[in-house]
C-alpha cells in the first residue's frame, strides 16, 4: 500500500536546450519534445502505427472533406479543459472551444510571432497569406487584424468549424498534427506576453510546475 502512494516519477535527459515553449514561435526537436507533454493539437500521429498516420486528438474524429475536396469541418471534442491556470478567472482551467482553434491558427500565420515554420500551411489556406501579409505591415494593429476576416476560416458553433483550402490537398490533415499549430488559450497568451515562452498552458497531458537555473523542467500529470 506505501508503495502504491509514491510518486511515479520519469526522469529524462535532455541533450540540448529548448528554444521556447510557444507552439509557434518553435521549429526544433528540443522545444517539440517538451511542448508535446503540455499542448495538444487537432490531429496526432498514431503512436504505435506504421507506416505512419494521423488520428483525432482535440477532433471528435476525423476531419469531413467536401465533395470539391476543398473545404474541411471540424468538430471538437466536448469537455476538453484548459490546465488550471491563474490567468483564467479564479484560477480554473475552461473549456476549449472553435474560438480557441481559430484564435491559434491566427496566431500561427501572423508573421511577427511564427517566423520559422509558417511552411506548414502557406499558400495552402485561403485568405491565410493575405492575413500573414497584414501582420508584415508596419505599425499592424492587433485590434484590427483580429477584426480582419480570414476566408478560409469560419466558426460554425462553439465545437464546430471549417477550414478551406486554395486547392486539393490529401495531406493538409497531416499539418494539423504539427505542433507548430498545438491549441493556445487567449488568455494566456496576454498574460504572461514574453513570459509565455516558459509559461505554457495548454490541454496536454502533464503541466509545467517549473523550470530551474539549471534548465531542469519538472511536469505534472493533468489530473
Amino acid at each position: 500500500a506505501a508503495a502504491a502512494q509514491e510518486p511515479k516519477v520519469l526522469r529524462l535527459a535532455r541533450t540540448s536546450q529548448f528554444d521556447t515553449l510557444d507552439p509557434p514561435r518553435q521549429y526544433d526537436g528540443s522545444s517539440v519534445d517538451l511542448i508535446t507533454l503540455v499542448y495538444s493539437g487537432l490531429m496526432r500521429y498514431a503512436y504505435l502505427e506504421r507506416p505512419y498516420k494521423v488520428e483525432p486528438d482535440l477532433l471528435a474524429g476525423m476531419p469531413e472533406l467536401s465533395a470539391d475536396k476543398l473545404t474541411y469541418t471540424l468538430r471538437l471534442r466536448k469537455g476538453v479543459r484548459f490546465h488550471d491556470d491563474a490567468c483564467f478567472p479564479g484560477g480554473q482551467g475552461r473549456e476549449l472551444t472553435a474560438d480557441d482553434v481559430l484564435y491559434s491558427l491566427r496566431r500561427f500565420a501572423d508573421a511577427r510571432i511564427n517566423t520559422k515554420g509558417w511552411s506548414v500551411l502557406e499558400g495552402k489556406v485561403a485568405g491565410l497569406d493575405a492575413y500573414r501579409a497584414a501582420t508584415e505591415k508596419p505599425g499592424a494593429s492587433d485590434d484590427a487584424l483580429a477584426r480582419m476576416p480570414i476566408e478560409g476560416l469560419k466558426k460554425i458553433d462553439a465545437h464546430t468549424l471549417t477550414i478551406r483550402l486554395t486547392r486539393p490537398d490529401p495531406r493538409f490533415v497531416n499539418q494539423l498534427a504539427s505542433m507548430n499549430t498545438a491549441i493556445v488559450p487567449l488568455e494566456a497568451v496576454k498574460a504572461y506576453g514574453d513570459r509565455f515562452g516558459t509559461h505554457p498552458v495548454g490541454t496536454g497531458p502533464f503541466m509545467l510546475k517549473d523550470v530551474d537555473r539549471k534548465g531542469v523542467l519538472r511536469f505534472t500529470r493533468y489530473p
